[in-house]
């Protein structure tokens, strides 16, 4: 009987040292938020975190924001208000600039002032809603960089006036103005495409996916390269998919994340070469994708909700996925999680009773929490070498993960867990 306490004690130790890593949970708001659409975190420029969503009732939309720079969150405040608007989205662009934007339109109706509407925030704070794409459909739509700076759009726009009824397109901001959109893909009365997810190539251009439903055939997800204005190549379908999500790490290599249909989360690396290695994340998740992100160093998280809906993360390195992590004592439901430009991840979710908290790691895994007492010390000496060592991680002199490690100065670590080491690379 006696042991009883002594293994309570335990656990509670145990689970006082994971939870230790992440903040108190700090709650969005203490009035009800009613029907919030496209709830999403933003971090821009500075050290200032937006919680963005639009939060619809009798009277039409509101865009609404709320702002922190520590541990609370302000009061909410009201950017755009109107009526048919619909699928909200938000991005971060090499600038630092957040966008918040959403469709404008009334189905089966014409009019020049349907489009794409959205604010800015700069250092001057948040522009004024304009106009960003004028188009008499409903589009949903995303926002993602490309290795050289650019500022693209990809968007999914459903059209009744045409023998095609929905398109996939891109755009990119030149100056001021975003350009005529691009095709990539046009269905019709059988056919139809989702949302295309765009992610940087290591050199120029994206990596794509997006859904393809087809009435006579089996729904699968397409895996395309794009350099725009120039090619399109097709490199893989992906069947079997519950949900996904797809972003990219340092190295420029694509990662798909996704629930397979016995509801498992998989992950899945491509390269401009091609697929490169498939891993299991979890078995242990509720029926619905994780949220996903890229932190400022390149590594790749997992946010989901287990089957009892307690909420985890997990990382991958490069090489293998971490013991997933519980990031707070309540229970509840993802919405999204997302990293500052210093490495700092955060995540939102809500609660069983509907309230919506956020919460951030208060440390990098494996440098400063309690992974590092248990990890031997770096080798200080610096290793010369023709090619970089095979099955290990390799970091520049910034801490950013490489796959194609050049001449040069390079720090490498086998895990987690293993020393870092040093070596100089000379071919």
């Amino acid at each position: 009987m006696r042991s009883i306490p002594v293994v309570l004690m335990a656990l509670a130790v145990l689970s006082a040292v994971c939870l230790g890593q992440w903040s108190e949970p700090a709650c969005l708001s203490n009035t009800p938020i009613t029907y919030p659409e496209g709830l999403a975190l933003a971090a821009g420029a500075g050290d200032t975190l937006w919680a963005l969503y639009d939060d619809g009732d009798s009277t039409g939309n509101h865009m609404i924001c709320h702002w922190s720079a520590g541990d609370s969150w302000s009061d909410a405040e009201t950017l755009a208000s109107g009526t048919y608007w619909w699928s909200p989205a938000v991005g971060v662009d090499p600038q630092g600039r957040v966008w918040w934007s959403w469709s404008y339109g009334i189905p089966w109706t014409l009019s020049d002032s349907f489009g794409i509407y959205g604010c800015v925030h700069d250092s001057l704070g948040w522009g004024p809603p304009h106009q960003l794409l004028p188009y008499f459909w409903i589009c949903t739509h995303d926002y993602a960089a490309d290795r050289r700076g650019y500022w693209f759009m990809g968007i999914h726009a459903d059209c009744g006036f045409s023998e095609h009824y929905n398109y996939v397109m891109y755009s990119w901001l030149r100056g001021d103005s975003w350009t005529e959109p691009m095709g990539i893909a046009a269905g019709n009365d059988s056919l139809s495409y989702g949302l295309p997810s765009l992610v940087a190539r290591p050199d120029a251009g994206f990596s794509i996916l997006y859904w393809r439903h087809c009435f006579h055939e089996e729904s699968r997800v397409l895996v395309e390269q794009l350099i725009p204005d120039s090619a399109r190549i097709h490199c893989a379908d992906l069947y079997d998919l519950a949900g996904w999500t797809a972003t990219g790490d340092s190295s420029g290599q694509m990662w798909v994340i996704y629930v397979d249909t016995l509801g498992a989360i998989r992950s899945i690396t491509y390269d401009v070469t091609g697929e490169k290695r498939r891993q299991l994340v979890t078995t242990d998740h509720r029926w619905s994708a994780p949220q996903v992100c890229t932190d400022a160093m390149g590594w790749v998280w997992a946010f989901w909700a287990r089957s009892d809906t307690s909420l985890v993360v997990s990382c991958n390195w490069g090489n293998n996925w971490s013991e997933p992590e519980v990031v707070t004592s309540m229970n509840g439901y993802p919405e999204d999680i997302v990293s500052d430009m210093q490495g700092r991840v955060y995540v939102c979710f809500r609660d069983t009773q509907g309230k919506y908290w956020t919460c951030f790691r208060t440390s990098r895994p494996g440098i400063s929490d309690a992974e590092s007492s248990a990890r031997r010390p770096a080798t200080r000496s610096a290793s010369v070498v023709r090619v970089a060592p095979h099955d290990v991680i390799t970091y520049d002199a910034m801490g950013r993960r490489v796959a194609d490690a050049r001449s040069g100065v390079y720090f490498v670590r086998e895990g987690p867990a293993q020393a870092v080491r040093k070596v100089v690379i000379q071919h």
